[in-house]
């Protein structure tokens, strides 16, 4: 693995403002020998014109242009094509320093790590913000319980990974959170994970027609699917983070039925998958904090009919204070 070859997959829908941004970062790297794969998810601006330019200027470029299916899709379709011993994320409308490659790359070589995480810079149209929860002191235990439990960014860009790593996985296509759905089997999968402390990322969060600024209001379902995916990653050990990641479940599936209640978001299979939660997972109810099992003994208190209005009337003066 000396000089290994490194995949780089960039999603691209409507960024024809920002895409020649993001290739350019990648074609200027010190380090060389990478192959660009560059999926174009069915944009109707000129994105795929720009990039089709770059691809003939550079053969390091693959192309790949796909009818709109989200960035999961986009994603895993360059997965399939990547023929890189390492594995590497970013965002079209986004850019990366002009080491961003070599500098991890030897980091992960001298360590022998499965995964190197580094820092982030995040660009708002008023200011600028420099994130920088990794640090060089961290243990992989460290890293894994933060990246578990969501207190360290679960970003999928600003990481490097080994491409054996993902052997069999996917993004789940349809989720709004879809790094962090995947983020646990990666890190659990990992041996050794490594940091570097400094900045090579520049995420841009003035733009809000990128994948990553598209609100959804299944997002608190998505993070109950988030930490159900871990629970059942946990099973075998039934530690801390097993039951820490219970919780965690169980708080975000009493969010998003909160939320059904008013905006009626969820479908039927995704009720009735809450409503399984609750009854699986009830002995574990005093995990949670006293509010939250309020919640779960008015909904099994309360007979059909009135599950609706039991719990309505509970929530309805203080759900933008605790409940969300």
């Amino acid at each position: 693995m000396e000089y290994p070859l490194v995949s780089i997959i960039v999603p691209v829908y409507n960024n024809e403002k920002y895409i020649e941004r993001c290739l350019n970062s990648i074609l200027n790297q010190t380090y060389t020998n990478i192959q660009i794969i560059v999926i174009n998810d069915g944009s109707t601006d000129n994105s795929y014109k720009i990039c089709k330019k770059y691809a003939e200027q550079d053969n390091r470029i693959f192309l790949i242009s796909q009818k709109n299916s989200g960035v999961s899709s986009a994603r895993n379709t360059g997965l399939k094509e990547a023929k890189g011993e390492v594995l590497s994320f970013i965002d079209s409308d986004d850019w990366v320093h002009e080491r961003f490659i070599e500098d991890n790359l030897k980091i992960m070589i001298e360590k022998n790590a499965d995964m190197v995480c580094f820092n982030l810079q995040e660009i708002y149209s008023d200011n600028i913000i420099d994130v920088c929860q990794f640090k060089e002191n961290m243990t992989t235990e460290d890293i894994q319980k933060g990246l578990i439990l969501d207190e360290l960014s679960c970003y999928m860009w600003n990481k490097i990974y080994k491409k054996s790593l993902w052997k069999n996985k996917q993004f789940p296509v349809g989720m709004i959170f879809e790094d962090f759905f995947i983020m646990a089997s990666l890190v659990l999968d990992s041996n050794k994970i490594a940091v570097n402390e400094s900045i090579y990322y520049y995420y841009d969060k003035s733009n809000d027609k990128s994948y990553t600024n598209r609100y959804n209001l299944n997002f608190k379902y998505d993070f109950f699917k988030g930490f159900k995916e871990r629970v059942k990653l946990l099973y075998k050990k039934q530690d801390f983070l097993y039951k820490e990641c219970i919780k965690r479940m169980l708080k975000n599936a009493l969010r998003a039925y909160n939320d059904n209640i008013y905006v009626h978001n969820l479908n039927i299979r995704q009720v009735q998958e809450l409503d399984q939660c609750f009854r699986e997972y009830y002995d574990y109810k005093n995990l949670l904090d006293f509010k939250y099992r309020i919640f779960l003994w008015v909904y099994f208190h309360c007979n059909l009919i009135n599950k609706y209005k039991g719990l309505e009337f509970y929530f309805n003066a203080k759900r933008n204070s605790w409940i969300n």
